[in-house]
Formats: structure tokens, C-alpha cells, sequence
């Protein structure tokens, strides 16, 4: 009602779009309510990430970056890594787009353009930014051309960092999806044993805490995103979009078909639109816990 009354709030507006997210309203039907208005959204940094949030999670990624490459953006407090991340996110969505045409020449400078950040964005990449998921598809490009050096060079970093799951406290700290990214670089580079036991703890961690809807209860500048799985939606989440989407991990070869299906790679756009229709199927995971 208040946005009614005033149709030219910018901040309103923004209230309005944080309602319907949380009320879990359809990122399309967000993106047409936003595009009514433009000249508003155009005002606000964070209402401009919101489009950018949607526009990358519909498949459009091209669109995104298009405006991530012509507008300069201010920091603020609480809006750490927010621009970054979705510059990121269309990168790497046009370069899997590459890759599965078959085109992996075109996906390797995408790819590692998404590890420098150009100053319009408004921030720098922090010393410990997670890149595994980069590393992951950059080796998988190298590998197509045939460089497998180059691949083997790229997985070794996508296997390195934390291997044990825990909850986020802070917007840079390590989200569950680079164990998901190491278990799989681990396995390319022939260390299966050691790509069971990430999976393994990662089904685990969920397992124990897939009815946890973690709460912030403490004092932080800088959070991570409350939409996120790890704060917004129970833990198993996570766990279940790599179980669903790779059923045969633990046990086998892994599927690149099965790879290109997975959701996991979503979860780096900051909206999950109706994270209960996520909820993790228990008996699966228990099955998969059991194969380690």
C-alpha cells in the first residue's frame, strides 16, 4: 500500500521486492514487477543488484552483464560482495554455455576474467576469495582443448581450501558448494578416495543438521546473505542439490552430463526463490552417507 501511495520511492519500492522475495514469490513475476519501474530501480544500488539477482537466476546472464559493465556502483555497509558476486555468476553462467556447445576456447577468458574485478563495481576481491568452482570449469575447458597440464594445473587449485562444512558467519567466509567443487577436482585429478571422503562429509554435515534453520544472533558489519543457504533455508539443502544431481559420486565415474544438471552451481546467485521445494530427501542421503 505504501508503494501505491508513493510510486516514485525508490526505497519503497526496494522494501516491497525484499517482501516478495521473502514471501517467496516467483523470480520472474519480481523481474516484471521491477521492470515496471525502471527509472526507479536505476536510482538504487542495492534495488539494481536485486534485477541483476534475477535477471542471472532466469537464464540471463548476457543482460546482466551488460549493466554490470556500464554502471558504476558505490560500497555500502552490508552490500560486501553482493555486485561481485553477480559479475561472477554471469561470467561463469556464459562460459558453462561454451562449454556445452563445445566451445571451450570461447569459456577459458571468461573464466578468468571472473578472478579480477574492474573498478566500476565499486570493490576488490578480498586476499581469500573462494574460487574453486572457477578452477573446476576452467580445468574442464583446458581438458576439452586437450592441454591437460593446463586442466591438471587448474583442478589442483580447485581442490585446495577448507574440506570441513560449517556455517557462515561472514559473507566471504567458505560456502559448502567449493567441498562440492574440491570433491570433484579431486576425483579428476585421481585422487578418488580423498573426493569420497569431501563428499562424504558434506552428506554428513547435512545429515546432522538438515532440520537446523541457523539464525543470526550476533553482531556483524559485514553478514552473508540471508537467502543463502547456509542462513535462509536449512542446511541439507545444499547437500541434497550435489546428492540429486550426482547419484553416482561416491561410487563411480562421475557423469559430466550429470554435472551440466546440477544446481549446485545456482546457489553462487544470491535468491532462492522457493527454498522449501529444495528440502533434502533423507532416505537419499542417508543411502549415499552409508557408500563412503
Amino acid at each position: 500500500k505504501s508503494f501505491s501511495l508513493d510510486p516514485t520511492d525508490a526505497r519503497v519500492l526496494f522494501e516491497l521486492d525484499q517482501l516478495r522475495k521473502k514471501q517467496g514469490e516467483a523470480p520472474a513475476t519480481r523481474l516484471a514487477q521491477l521492470d515496471r519501474s525502471p527509472d526507479l530501480v536505476d536510482r538504487r544500488d542495492d534495488l539494481t543488484i536485486e534485477r541483476l539477482a534475477l535477471l542471472n537466476r532466469l537464464g540471463r546472464p548476457r543482460d546482466a552483464l551488460a549493466i554490470l559493465e556500464r554502471r558504476t556502483f558505490h560500497p555500502w555497509e552490508g552490500g560486501e560482495g553482493k555486485v561481485a558476486g553477480q559479475y561472477v555468476f554471469a561470467l561463469v553462467q556464459l562460459a558453462r554455455a561454451h562449454l556445452r556447445d563445445g566451445d571451450p576456447r570461447r569459456a577459458i577468458p571468461l573464466l578468468e576474467r571472473a578472478k579480477s574485478y574492474p573498478p566500476n563495481l565499486g570493490e576488490g576481491k578480498l586476499a581469500g576469495a573462494q574460487e574453486n568452482h572457477l578452477n573446476w570449469f576452467l580445468g574442464l575447458a583446458h581438458d576439452a582443448l586437450g592441454d591437460l597440464p593446463a586442466a591438471r594445473r587448474a583442478w589442483t587449485l580447485a581442490a585446495q581450501g577448507i574440506s570441513e562444512p560449517a556455517s557462515a558467519m561472514f559473507y566471504n567466509d567458505q560456502p559448502p558448494d567449493t567441498i562440492f567443487s574440491q570433491g570433484l577436482a579431486l576425483d579428476r585429478l585421481g585422487k578418488r578416495k580423498e573426493a569420497r571422503t569431501r563428499f562424504a562429509k558434506l552428506i554428513a554435515y547435512g545429515l546432522a543438521h538438515r532440520h537446523d534453520n541457523p539464525v543470526i544472533d550476533y553482531f556483524a558489519i559485514s553478514l552473508p546473505d540471508e537467502t543463502c543457504a547456509f542462513v535462509g533455508a536449512p542446511l541439507g539443502v545444499v547437500v541434497d542439490l550435489c546428492v540429486r544431481s550426482l547419484p553416482a559420486e561416491i561410487v563411480g565415474e562421475l557423469s559430466d552430463a550429470a554435472l551440466e544438471r546440477t544446481e549446485v552451481w545456482n546457489l553462487h546467485v544470491p535468491i532462492l526463490a522457493h527454498p522449501s521445494e529444495n528440502f533434502p530427501n533423507p532416505e537419499s542421503l542417508r543411502v549415499l552417507a552409508c557408500m563412503e
